[in-house]
């Protein structure tokens, strides 16, 4: 696994960059929401795990769609823990301009917690449009934002995939989506 793993490194740049051409031939309903759907100002909140790669190509795709900003809604463990190495794969699929906006930390096991401050965040900012990915975050922080989404009519994402490499537990690039999450209303 450690060779496989230092290959994975060694070549991530690459790997990047593929599994974002195939992403980008792929059609995506890129929408945003909020109150104000004529602002031109959008933001991406996007639940942040231990997937670098992963949170990366969802930023790539957002900013495909015209959208630089980037809040991050973690605990500040993970956001300390992975936002270097998100920024690395940035760079090496050559995003850039990314406007980070604050953590909002949440507790990452209490999906109440992730609902409140991502409502509290959306209040916050009502000229803005809004999309949130739930590529990034654990089960119950997908379940809060998933609700808080349904709440204000929010589009809601997730970098889904048919199959992966059951050695380096990533997703293989050619089975990756780019899905709009069915919320009720």
């Amino acid at each position: 696994f450690a060779k496989a793993e230092r290959d994975w490194t060694d070549r991530r740049a690459e790997h990047l960059g593929l599994t974002l051409r195939l992403l980008r031939e792929q059609p995506h309903e890129m929408i945003f929401g909020g109150r104000e759907e004529k602002s031109t100002d959008r933001a991406l909140l996007l639940l942040v795990g231990y997937s670098p790669e992963q949170l990366a190509l969802v930023i790539a795709l957002n900013c495909d769609a015209g959208c630089r900003r980037v809040v991050p809604v973690s605990s500040t463990g993970a956001w300390n823990v992975v936002q270097t190495d998100i920024e690395a794969c940035l760079r090496d699929i050559e995003i850039d301009g990314i406007r980070w906006d604050p953590l909002v930390q949440v507790d990452p096991g209490n999906p109440a917690d992730v609902f409140r401050k991502v409502v509290q965040w959306v209040r916050a900012n009502p000229g803005v449009q809004i999309a949130l990915d739930c590529t990034g975050g654990k089960k119950p922080m997908d379940s809060g934002a998933a609700h808080a989404a349904s709440f204000y009519g929010l589009p809601a994402r997730y970098l889904d995939f048919d199959d992966y490499d059951r050695v380096l537990r990533r997703p293989l690039p050619w089975t990756l989506r780019y899905r709009s999450l069915d919320l009720p209303d």
